[in-house]
């Protein structure tokens, strides 16, 4: 799966990129930093992949793109979100989602 030119494994996140990080040697201690974000319901996150609008998001989705400085990137997502799973191979995901 390609998204905008780029093949699916070079997508490391839902925005942006981590792959230049990698190769600079003041970031290896702090790579694998994982902070947790929010849990979405199942119909939130069938909303986010189906790549919906912000008019479309349910308004409890809305509030935690917010909260985490999100909101702009809500119509790119669904397209990230789905590249992420597929660089990840998890086709199964699709079909439970």
């Amino acid at each position: 799966m390609a998204v905008a030119g780029l093949a699916s494994q070079w997508h490391t996140c839902l925005v942006g990129c981590l792959h230049c990080r990698g190769a600079c040697p003041l970031n290896k201690n702090v790579l694998k930093l994982v902070e947790q974000g929010p849990n979405f319901a199942p119909r939130e996150t069938k909303a986010l992949l189906e790549g919906s609008s912000v008019k479309t998001i349910p308004p409890e989705t809305i509030t935690e793109l917010e909260q985490l400085d999100l909101i702009e990137y809500a119509e790119v997502l669904g397209r990230n979100f789905r590249a992420l799973i597929m660089a990840r191979q998890i086709p199964s995901f699709f079909n439970s989602a």
